[in-house]
């Protein structure tokens, strides 16, 4: 194989001052007075937007909401008692504007109402694109042989899934071969001089540029992985920048070496049956066997891939 922001709220610290009443004893601590100090919205989705609100003293509440300033019909009951709350709204209409409001209540029966905030709930349009709807992203591999759909891993491999995606939405990968098939090992591909009738060059190109390691996931069967040069020339084992291969079989030697950035949810069947075309002696396919088209399909909470 060579080759959304977190919001995050402080909790504030209450010191209590101790000072000399006039006949000279020590006067009583402070006492702390419900106040609610800070209402946010942490994140809006399509059907629900979650609030985050603290107080100075454990509470619980409810949060008052609705689609007019005037009338917060709804209701939901927050019953940990707690300083830090972090309330989910579901069950919204997307593409809409909603007006709440927090009322904490503490254990000695203090009360306190916030201010009327807004917020709108994004189309699912705009959360499919923003990737904020709660579904993930699948590359679609068209061959002639069958399709290849592998799920990314977006968090063990964030900057080889977004170069992977952009290649593709460029064109990039349209047309390349798999250009090496090693029964039992894996299948390989992504190089651009595999377009070309010249074989001999093929393994050998790229977009010119590479990717940081990111190793973290093991290599299983369907594992997705970059190709990369060896260690002598590569000892920070950076990534080529479009080859990549798929591991018909697990392959635990590989493990610490690679950068996987996906597996293979649909289609293993049409990757074995790449993997036993008849090759030369540079186990490159015989008959070439292009990626006819690479896409990225979104897959909604719900769908199969």
């Amino acid at each position: 194989m060579h080759s959304r922001s977190r919001w995050i709220l402080g909790v504030p610290i209450v010191i209590a001052a101790f000072g000399l009443a006039s006949c000279g004893g020590p006067s009583k601590k402070a006492e702390v007075r419900l106040a609610l100090n800070k209402v946010a919205v942490e994140k809006t989705e399509p059907t629900r937007i979650v609030v985050v609100w603290e107080t100075s003293v454990p509470t619980d509440g409810e949060v008052r909401y609705g689609t007019s300033r005037e009338n917060l019909d709804m209701r939901l009951p927050v019953t940990a008692m707690t300083t830090l709350h972090r309330t989910t709204i579901e069950g919204l209409t997307p593409n809409t504007t909603y007006f709440y409001q927090v009322h904490a209540h503490s254990a000695s029966d203090e009360q306190v109402a916030g201010s009327i905030y807004e917020a709108a709930t994004p189309s699912m349009a705009e959360a499919v694109a923003s990737g904020t709807d709660g579904g993930y992203d699948v590359a679609v591999i068209s061959t002639s042989l069958g399709e290849i759909v592998i799920r990314f891993l977006e968090a063990d491999a964030p900057k080889h899934v977004e170069n992977f995606k952009k290649l593709t939405r460029e064109g990039f990968y349209d047309g390349t071969t798999f250009h090496r098939v090693v029964p039992g090992f894996v299948i390989q591909g992504g190089d651009p001089l595999s377009k070309d009738n010249d074989r001999s060059n093929d393994g050998t190109g790229g977009p010119g540029y590479t990717i940081p390691a990111e190793i973290h996931a093991r290599h299983v069967r369907g594992s997705v992985a970059a190709a990369r040069t060896g260690d002598q020339v590569n000892p920070r084992r950076r990534s080529s920048g479009s080859q990549f291969y798929i591991c018909v079989a697990p392959l635990p030697n590989l493990d610490g070496q690679y950068t996987v950035f996906g597996h293979v949810v649909r289609g293993m069947d049409v990757v074995d049956r790449i993997v036993a075309a008849p090759r030369d002696e540079r186990d490159n396919p015989r008959t070439p066997i292009p990626m006819r088209s690479v896409t990225i399909r979104h897959i909604a909470p719900g769908q199969e891939p």
